[in-house]
This record gives C-alpha cells, sequence and structure tokens, in this order.
C-alpha cells in the first residue's frame, strides 16, 4: 500500500464532467490520508485526469504526460486518469515513461483500492461561483466519429435524490447558479425509466432562487424528450442559451454521422425554440470534413448557418480517432479541403458582423487583430500529424483570425465564399 502521508498533484484537462471525476479522486485522496500541493516536484503521487476528445486534446494530454512523467524521480507516482487510458492506452504510456495506474471514468473504484481510498458519493464542484453536478456518466448514442463512448460507456444515471443531495449542498454553501453536466445531458433517465425534462422539472422545483444551466443536448434527445415543453422552453430559471450540437446541416452526412434526427429535424427544432421563447436563443456545434462530404453537403452545413442566428458556436474538424466507424467510410477529405470549408464557415460569420457593425472586412479584421472586437466562436482544427505538422489546437475566433491574419486565406473576401 503507498504510504498515505504523501502530498498529491492533481491536474485535470478537458470538459466539466472530467473536472467532477477529478472533485471526486481528491476526495478519495483526502479521506485516504493524503493532501495536495500545487507544484509538482513536491508530490509523492501526480494524478493527471486526461481528456480525448479530440486528436488535439488527446495529443495536449500526452504533452502533459510527458512533461510531468519527465520529472518524476525515484519513488514518486504516476497516475494518469480520464478518458485517454481507454481511448488510446499506447498513447498514455508514450515516449517510454513508467506509469503506475491507470483508470477511466467508468472504474475511479479501482483507483480508490488502488490507494485504499473510499469514494464519497458527491460528484459536484464549484468554478466561479457555478455548481457543477454531475447528472450521469455515459452517453446513449452511438455516433460515428466519437470516441468518448468507449471510454464512458453507455448512459448510466444518477439518481433524483442522488442528484438534490449535491445540490442541497451547494445551496448550504451559498451557490444559486448550478450547471448539469454529463457526456449527454439529454440522455439522462434512459437506464432508470425517466428521462431529461423530467431532470429539469426536478431541479427547477428544488428551489425558487436557483439558476439552471445544461450542457449540451443533442436534437435527438429534444426531439423526443423536450419538444413541445413549452412550460421548460419559457422557464426563465432554465437559463439559456441552449446548446444543442447539430453538427451538420446534411442529413446525409447526419446519416452517416448516426445522429438520429435530419435536416427538417433541425429546423423544426430552431423553428419551435424561436417562436416558444425567442429570447432564448441556441448555440451549437458544426463540423467540417467527415469523411464523403461532398461539397452539396457542405454547402448545406454553410446554409443552416447562414440562415440562423446562433448565440455562439464551436467549428471542429473532423478527426480521426481510434476505432471510430467513420474511419470506414471513403473517400477522406483532404486536409487542405477541411480548412478551406473551415474557413468559408468563418467568412460567414465574419459576413454576419460585417452587416451587424456596418463595417468594412479590413477594419473588422484590424478591430479583432487588435482585441477591440470579440466573437463567441471556438475552433477546434486538428490538422497535420503532430503539433509540429500544423496542430492548430482550440482556439476562438479572434485567435484563428490572428494567427491567420498574414495568410492568403485569412484575407479572402466575404465575396469568395
Amino acid at each position: 500500500m503507498i504510504p498515505t502521508t504523501t502530498k498529491c498533484y492533481i491536474e485535470a484537462l478537458g470538459c466539466a464532467g472530467n473536472r467532477a471525476d477529478a472533485v471526486k479522486v481528491m476526495e478519495c485522496l483526502n479521506n485516504a490520508g493524503y493532501t495536495f500541493t500545487d507544484k509538482p516536484d513536491d508530490a509523492g503521487m501526480v494524478v493527471v485526469m486526461t481528456c480525448a476528445f479530440s486528436k488535439t486534446h488527446e495529443q495536449f494530454s500526452g504533452q502533459r504526460i510527458t512533461a510531468l512523467g519527465q520529472s518524476i524521480r525515484n519513488g514518486q507516482k504516476l497516475v494518469v486518469g480520464g478518458c485517454l487510458p481507454k481511448i488510446n492506452s499506447n498513447f498514455a504510456n508514450g515516449n517510454g515513461l513508467k506509469i503506475d495506474f491507470q483508470f477511466d471514468p467508468r472504474n475511479i473504484e479501482s483507483f480508490a483500492r488502488y490507494i485504499d481510498g473510499n469514494l464519497s458519493s458527491r460528484m459536484f464542484q464549484v468554478e466561479d461561483g457555478v455548481g457543477l453536478v454531475r447528472v450521469s456518466t455515459g452517453c446513449a448514442g452511438a455516433c460515428t466519429y466519437c470516441s468518448i463512448r468507449f471510454a464512458t460507456g453507455s448512459v448510466q444515471s444518477r439518481s433524483l435524490e442522488q442528484i438534490q443531495a449535491d445540490i442541497k449542498s451547494l445551496q448550504e454553501q451559498g451557490v444559486r447558479k448550478i450547471r448539469l453536466v454529463s457526456e449527454e445531458v439529454g440522455a439522462w433517465g434512459h437506464d432508470i425509466g425517466s428521462n431529461v425534462a423530467h431532470l429539469l422539472r426536478f431541479v427547477l422545483d428544488i428551489g425558487p432562487d436557483l439558476d439552471i444551466y445544461t450542457e449540451g443536448i443533442n436534437p435527438r434527445w429534444y426531439l423526443e424528450h423536450l419538444r413541445g415543453a413549452d412550460d421548460l422552453l419559457k422557464e426563465t430559471r432554465w437559463k439559456g442559451p441552449l446548446y444543442l450540437p447539430v453538427q451538420s446541416g446534411s442529413t446525409r452526412i447526419l446519416d452517416l454521422m448516426c445522429r438520429g434526427y435530419n435536416r427538417l429535424d433541425i429546423d423544426a427544432v430552431l423553428d419551435e425554440i424561436a417562436a416558444v421563447c425567442p429570447w432564448r436563443g441556441v448555440s451549437t456545434d458544426l463540423m467540417v470534413g467527415f469523411p464523403s462530404e461532398s461539397e452539396e453537403d457542405f454547402l448545406e452545413t454553410r446554409a443552416l448557418l447562414t440562415e440562423r442566428d446562433f448565440s455562439s458556436l464551436q467549428l471542429f474538424v473532423y478527426q480521426a480517432r481510434p476505432g471510430i466507424k467513420s474511419e470506414k467510410i471513403e473517400p477522406k477529405i483532404t486536409e487542405e479541403e477541411k480548412l478551406s470549408r473551415l474557413t468559408r464557415l468563418l467568412l460567414v460569420i465574419l459576413d454576419k458582423e460585417l452587416e451587424k457593425r456596418n463595417t468594412d472586412f479590413a477594419s473588422l479584421m484590424q478591430d479583432i487583430v487588435n482585441g477591440a472586437v470579440g466573437l463567441p466562436v471556438n475552433v477546434n482544427v486538428g490538422v497535420g500529424n503532430n503539433a509540429e505538422g500544423g496542430m492548430l489546437g482550440e482556439l476562438n475566433l479572434c485567435d484563428f483570425c490572428k494567427r491567420w491574419h498574414s495568410t492568403e486565406t485569412a484575407q479572402l473576401a466575404p465575396a469568395a465564399m
């Protein structure tokens, strides 16, 4: 057994769910007698809670494991948790590092046994005054481009009583903003005979002074559980915008992705929200470069972005991930074409800003580069085989514009779309 008088350094990367898991790990360490330090060199154990959502996130996690692992002294333990061990265990073991223990989101209990600790039923933490409450683990989908489900497994919902206990604890601490987090909040309840609409009504009833926020809800589960739920859509304590990651505007691509809805469904959902609660707004994700995506498919996605006003956006370039079914689909889209399509979507967004701000393209770009204008768009770009080979990583639109400001691509005029 590892001596429990040692200090531990823990680092959590990626999503809110992973950070909530990190708190659970910290409580387990604390129960086993560990103390904590913010200096890896002072720690007897270093724990890295990794993220492998995309190739970009995987590479960053690997870089952190390497950086921390290379400074390990004799007797120090290196532990790797999060999604990376399940999705790409070889990557976690890269560079010849000795990793003493690995665990994934579905077997945190194994880490508890490793340190001879006890797991708490608590699954929440506070960030910037907001209580993050994990409502479930895993997902109920089978998206062909996603590898996260390999790490998290099928949906496993926490009971309403467990969720209520966490929220009550947060209330006692004076926290009034609650974010419900999971890999797939919209799938909560599928394994226990309930659904996300019931969850939202239950949580809203806990306290009239609570503001409730939610992570992404797959439009498939919106259609199944929230369509027609005007009372929830109009509820001002369920704070917007709603995060509905549509991924593509092409029904053919959505079918290949196994998303469970089509373009007409997307329009129906967006129309309902606009009619029932026009003040709420919708944020979304869009992906370019999915295998076999034709110019016509891409133009349908661009048309969706052109026709709809989203409150915020995350733009993704398709990336190959271990074990995903979409890698069997041909033909593949070239890296150059992926970037071209991404840039064309960015130009749609910039063109909307030009109209809104009544300015010209060069002036808007200069304002972005100078930091005078901020746009609610994040870009997740993985192009090339490694960080040195063109991996841009995750950045916001302003950073993207700065990165590409001096290139021919960034200087395209909106008319070039």
